[in-house]
């Protein structure tokens, strides 16, 4: 990301209206917004995971030093993926949507009690 601090900040923020319990500052209001942001960062995290992805070459048959070479190789790299800000960010922010599943459920059965209260009450 262009600004590292500010998307660590942001991703706390994020991460602070979230949580579970009766602390969690999720509304309708603001559902969609924060579902966005969560997108964001998975979509950063997958963008980054991608270019560093080593490109495909012509398959050879691979000598055992050269498979041991490549294994050592591809373990680093994998690490240093893991270890980036931007993945850990990404895997965070798919971890917190179930937790915006479990809002959706309440709203849609109040909304639908609104609505059966709201026919009741005008047609009387």
């Amino acid at each position: 990301m262009a600004h590292p601090e500010a998307a660590r900040l942001s991703f706390e923020l994020i991460q602070a209206l979230t949580e579970e319990g009766p602390d969690n500052s999720i509304v309708p209001d603001n559902f969609s917004g924060v579902l966005t942001v969560l997108d964001d960062f998975a979509a950063m995290a997958g963008l980054v995971q991608e270019q560093r992805q080593p490109r495909d070459r012509r398959a050879e048959p691979l000598s055992v030093a050269k498979h041991v070479f490549l294994h050592r190789i591809l373990k680093s790299f994998i690490d240093i993926n893991f270890s980036s800000p931007n993945i850990s960010r990404g895997k965070a922010a798919v971890d917190l949507i179930p937790i915006l599943h479990k809002k959706i459920t309440p709203w849609v059965q109040n909304s639908e009690i609104s609505e059966t209260l709201g026919n009741t009450i005008h047609l009387q």
